[in-house]
């Protein structure tokens, strides 16, 4: 065994009780990319992963970076406009609740102070 294999036993030993199975299968993918060549035998070696299952990661890392890519751009004014018409219906909506707690609410003077900050009206 290696030096480079020996370094990814030793994060394997540490991490892989921590990760799920997915997060076990990319966390593998991405030392084998780090790796390079070989790289999905090494980590196969090392963690007593199969060599599929770290292949499996590869696909899953790429499939997911070049998704995100083509998405992006195309929505972003999409999503800018979205969030904002979402966050004026919160902001309406957290004045209109916060204006008829209940008395007996704990933290109501801090709840309408969010509210009069927000630009409700008291009435």
């Amino acid at each position: 065994m290696n030096a480079v294999t020996q370094a990814v036993q030793g994060k394997f030993n540490v991490l892989g009780r921590l990760l799920d199975e997915r997060t076990r299968r990319l966390w593998a993918a991405a030392e084998a990319r780090a790796i390079g060549r070989g790289g999905i035998t090494r980590v196969a070696e090392a963690t007593g992963l199969s060599r599929g299952t770290v292949r499996a990661g590869v696909r899953e890392l790429d499939s997911a970076t070049s998704r995100h890519r083509t998405c992006t751009r195309a929505q972003v004014p999409w999503l800018r406009d979205r969030l904002l018409k979402l966050g004026v219906q919160v902001v309406r909506s957290v004045r209109r609740i916060v204006l008829r707690l209940p008395r007996a609410t704990p933290d109501i003077a801090t709840w309408r102070q969010i509210a009069f900050a927000l630009g409700a009206r008291a009435g």
